[in-house]
């Protein structure tokens, strides 16, 4: 089973090395794993050319101007050839023994995703999260799990990748809709993230500083579709 590392990346190549550095060092079979890098429209592409001659194996794209998150990611996935999908941003990293692990988790395949990795977050905060049992209806519902997380291709196929234009929770809308599809995911507590909590982060994922009136606008519009 093949699992391709999709990082899209916009003016935030210069904290890229370590996340490149971690997808190289990952202890799993190297043909087993390829790390899609996807740039959505940079302004500076200098970091980024230079982050590419130090990491040849990454396979680097550039896109055609700024599309957003979801279809970044979405247009990454075509270019992709594994059997799986693990998103991973660019200032983000995981324990060296996430990819064999998620592969275990998944039945080599058998189970669809997302299987989620334990996060701790460092920065702003440096708490453990865990976020336990999948169920359903608790997907439904809740931010639980991150976005870096693990789904087959056939699975992501089946609902038509992320939903594009979203400002917000766009991989919340992806798990919900899976979850609504009856596909079925897992917790694979032997994997972290390390999710790093930033001032000028794009988005507060796990809502920590509460919802605002534009997160519940899009929090009722994604569960109400």
């Amino acid at each position: 089973m093949k699992v391709s590392v999709i990082t899209t990346t916009y003016n935030d190549a210069h904290m890229m090395d370590r996340c490149l550095r971690n997808i190289r060092d990952q202890r799993a079979p190297w043909d087993e794993i390829e790390h899609i890098v996807w740039d959505d429209g940079s302004s500076d592409l200098f970091d980024l050319k230079q982050m590419q001659k130090l990491y040849p194996h990454a396979k680097f794209y550039l896109g055609n101007g700024n599309v957003g998150l979801g279809a970044a990611r979405n247009l990454a996935c075509k270019e992709a050839t594994g059997d799986a999908f693990l998103f991973l941003d660019a200032d983000d990293y995981f324990s060296l023994n996430t990819v064999s692990d998620m592969v275990k988790a998944s039945r080599n395949g058998e189970r669809g995703g997302p299987i989620y990795p334990s996060v701790q977050h460092v920065g702003k905060m440096t708490n453990l999260r865990k976020p336990g049992k999948w169920s359903p209806e608790r997907a439904c519902k809740e931010l639980f799990i991150p976005s870096s997380s693990m789904v087959m291709r056939k699975d992501f196929e089946a609902v038509s990748g992320f939903t594009e234009g979203l400002p917000l929770f766009e991989d919340f809308d992806l798990w919900y809709r899976l979850a609504k599809n009856g596909t079925e995911g897992y917790y694979c507590s032997s994997a972290v993230l390390y999710y790093n909590i930033r001032e000028d982060s794009m988005s507060d994922h796990f809502d920590l500083s509460g919802m605002s009136t534009t997160k519940q606008e899009i929090y009722q519009r994604i569960v109400t579709q």
